[in-house]
């Protein structure tokens, strides 16, 4: 049985191209199944399409064309609230809500995790010493002002990393997406992080987008390498490592530059 599928999936912005005058195509035909439980990588060069189609999986996006199914059930069949608890998108740029480091911490959740949760959710995302050294712990209140008046020095990127933990242990996800998980971190950090999403995740099916991805490649059970808005490529690291393509060349081009 099939967790997700994208089924001819095509995207087009509503903006026109300005030479051709026709809307700008992002995705085309994007063909692609993830298993229960599975570890998906989509890679790409910058403008592949990689993050748009992560937006279309989560239902940010709708497809111009074809379908997105989640247990088979095209993603248009669902209620807002049944596919918000059933799929969760880890954003590219994470956010901090003028909230307490608590109610940061449960956004999204119907019953909130009690103290020990949260404690094993910050240990798990290795900032308990940062949390431990707050004023007023998970009660301490976060955002720029907040943060300088409680002297709060938790970043954006680690509050995201624990949430996604938090919510993984506390609610019916089914289909995690990661959109470049750690920017700030390094890869072999990265590479941690997602080792405890996957974790965390108890048998969920993750993908993950990722344009540093050395690290994280040989652990993948399925990898995606998209080009100019299409899958060109698809299979394990070692595979597409043997068929010399535009996957070799990117993971060849981050050894060059590491």
């Amino acid at each position: 049985m099939l967790i997700g599928q994208c089924s001819n999936v095509s995207f087009a912005y509503p903006a026109y191209d300005a030479f051709s005058n026709k809307p700008r195509t992002i995705l085309r035909e994007i063909c692609c199944d993830f298993l229960p439980g599975s570890l998906t990588l989509i890679v790409g060069r910058n403008g592949s399409g990689k993050s748009t189609l992560l937006k279309l999986m989560s239902g940010i996006y709708t497809p111009t064309s074809g379908d997105l199914l989640l247990d088979d059930c095209p993603l248009r069949s669902f209620r807002e609230d049944d596919l918000r608890q059933a799929i969760y998108r880890v954003p590219q740029e994470p956010q901090i809500y003028p909230l307490s480091l608590r109610e940061n911490l449960q956004i999204g959740l119907a019953q909130p995790p009690d103290q020990a949760s949260l404690a094993r959710a910050v240990k798990e995302a290795g900032i308990a010493d940062l949390v431990g050294s707050l004023r007023d712990g998970f009660d301490t209140l976060m955002g720029p002002l907040e943060q300088s008046r409680s002297s709060c020095y938790l970043i954006a990127d680690e509050l995201c990393r624990t949430r996604t933990i938090v919510r993984l242990e506390h609610s019916d996800v089914r289909l995690l997406l990661v959109d470049e998980p750690a920017s700030a971190l390094d890869p072999v950090a990265e590479l941690d992080f997602c080792t405890k999403l996957r974790n965390s995740s108890k048998g969920r099916t993750v993908v993950v987008v990722s344009h540093r991805f050395a690290q994280l490649a040989k652990r993948a059970d399925m990898i995606l390498c998209m080009k100019d808005g299409k899958i060109v490529e698809r299979g394990t690291h070692e595979e597409l490592m043997g068929v010399g393509g535009e996957y070799w060349e990117l993971y060849n081009a981050q050894h060059a530059s590491d």
